[in-house]
């Protein structure tokens, strides 16, 4: 009888056979596709009968096991998991062993092994003694600074209790320290002088009783301290500049990688993430709105470098503005309408937003500005006199507020012209005469008063009704009288007299 099973732990099987000629075993390697190797022998001491497999010192590699005749006993041989096997090790079985099973009897987790024995028809049992381990590796710092101390534990457990011995610590491939047990665990202490990553594993040796065993891969992170710079292209910008910010990211401890991403924020709110190259990153900002920025830089860091911030502050301002401001006539009259003009200009862009005109800081009207950047506003009923005008811009989110130099417009009266009618002419003595007298402008409405004249003699003085006046007399002596209609006049009219009406009676 033969075993099979992956000794050479490549995924393929492997079958092992006895020699029951010249007291060996042979195993044949398999490719996996039906093919095998040339055997490998290996002695028993003994004639084989049979073969078995099982992992007897708990260590993952396959063992063999077959029963001596005439040594009434079994040869176990240890694997060394390359598909060969170490010397054999021999254990009292009974009466002439032929036949071997492989089987955990008691329930404890290892492999045992059965023997049929030829004399006396019985059975041997033979308990594995061999206890399995598990060994935990914990680290009392990780990850850690370059030369902060940093003590690992390895803890060893089997369910019986009594593992005794060492336990190996390795770094990688290199055992960096050995310690024994006490109370089932074991410590080593280290100190890093550069950062980086270390994989760390607990090795127990196992000893008469106990399989050893290696705990996993604790992957010790030593991290160093980074400092991150930010530098801006220039501060104060305007609005609408770009503006080129700079990160530079190092360490004491070593270089930077390339490809760790860089952060920028404005305040609180992220702007972009630039990949570092040589120690820096870069991020052109074109929105910066006009205020005072505080930039950030956050270097998110790595497994073996620590995280940093930079900050900066970035002053963004507005471009100024000049208002170019003209009115469509100087002087001008009462009542007409005048035109008020304001082009703002500034050396960013086209400017929008509002004009305030204002006349001696009074306002008098506002306009939107046009794409052009010009806004126009019509004022008719500014009163006679001077009047110191001006045009104040409000600004918007890239351009200052500025104001005009004044304009100072002369209002003039307006012009009037004054007409006399006679109800009446000739007329006799004590005939009631009505005059009606009227006024007229091109550029307003007249209101006020008229006085009625016979020669320089004021006869009334009569408020307009409308644009007219009106005045009876039965009172005109005979004759011939010279009769004119004066039209008084306000602040904002000119007065005027009609022309000479001569009423005669008779």
């Amino acid at each position: 009888m033969g075993a099979i099973g992956d000794f050479s732990a490549d995924g393929n099987l492997d079958p092992a056979v006895g020699n029951c000629i010249d007291n060996s075993l042979s195993v044949l390697m398999g490719d996996g596709q039906g093919h095998f190797a040339s055997p490998l022998n290996f002695a028993t001491g003994d004639t084989v009968q049979s073969v078995a497999s099982g992992d007897f010192d708990r260590d993952g590699k396959i063992d063999l096991v077959t029963p001596g005749q005439t040594s009434n006993g079994v040869s176990v041989l240890l694997g060394n998991g390359d598909g060969t096997f170490q010397s054999p090790a021999f254990y009292v079985a009974g009466s002439t062993p032929f036949g071997v099973a492989v089987a955990d009897l008691n329930g404890d987790g290892a492999p045992d092994v059965v023997i049929t024995n030829f004399t006396g028809a019985s059975v041997s049992v033979l308990l594995n003694s061999f206890h399995g381990t598990t060994v935990s590796l914990i680290a009392s710092l990780n990850p850690a600074a370059p030369s902060q101390l940093v003590t690992y534990t390895a803890k060893v457990t089997n369910r019986n209790g009594d593992e005794t011995g060492s336990v190996a610590f390795k770094d990688g491939q290199t055992t960096v320290a050995t310690a024994g047990m006490t109370n089932h665990s074991a410590t080593f202490s280290a100190r890093y002088s550069t950062v980086g990553a270390h994989a760390m594993t607990a090795v127990y040796a196992g000893d008469s009783a106990n399989t050893g065993s290696t705990s996993p891969v604790l992957v010790e992170y030593v991290r160093g301290a980074t400092t991150t710079v930010i530098t801006t292209s220039g501060s104060p910008s305007l609005v609408g500049q770009p503006v080129m910010l700079t990160a530079t990211v190092s360490s004491r401890f070593g270089s930077i990688p390339d490809g760790a991403l860089v952060t920028f924020y404005d305040g609180t709110v992220p702007m972009a993430s630039a990949p570092l190259s040589a120690g820096t990153a870069q991020y052109t900002a074109t929105a910066l709105t006009a205020r005072n920025h505080g930039i950030r830089a956050t270097y998110a860091g790595t497994e073996v470098f620590k995280p940093s911030t930079g900050v900066i502050a970035q002053v963004v301002g507005k471009y100024s503005s000049a208002i170019a401001f003209t009115v469509s006539g100087n002087p001008s009259t009462y009542g007409k309408s005048l035109t008020l003009t304001a082009a703002v200009t500034s050396a960013g862009p086209i400017p929008s937003g509002v004009v305030i005109f204002q006349d001696g800081g009074v306002g008098i009207g506002r306009a939107t500005l046009n794409p052009d950047g010009s806004a126009t506003f019509v004022k008719t009923n500014l009163t006679a006199g001077s009047h110191t005008l001006t045009a104040t811009y409000n600004g918007d989110a890239a351009t200052l507020a500025s104001a005009s130099a004044a304009v100072v417009e002369r209002i003039n009266p307006a012009i009037t012209h004054t007409t006399i009618l006679s109800s009446v002419n000739p007329s006799n003595v004590g005939q009631a005469v009505r005059f009606t007298a009227g006024v007229s402008s091109p550029t307003t409405t007249p209101t006020g008063s008229m006085t009625f004249m016979d020669g320089p003699l004021a006869l009334a003085t009569v408020s307009l009704s409308g644009t007219k006046a009106s005045y009876s007399t039965t009172a005109l002596r005979p004759g011939s009288h010279n009769i004119t209609a004066v039209y008084n006049g306000t602040t904002n009219a000119a007065g005027s007299t009609s022309p000479l009406f001569v009423q005669i009676v008779k």
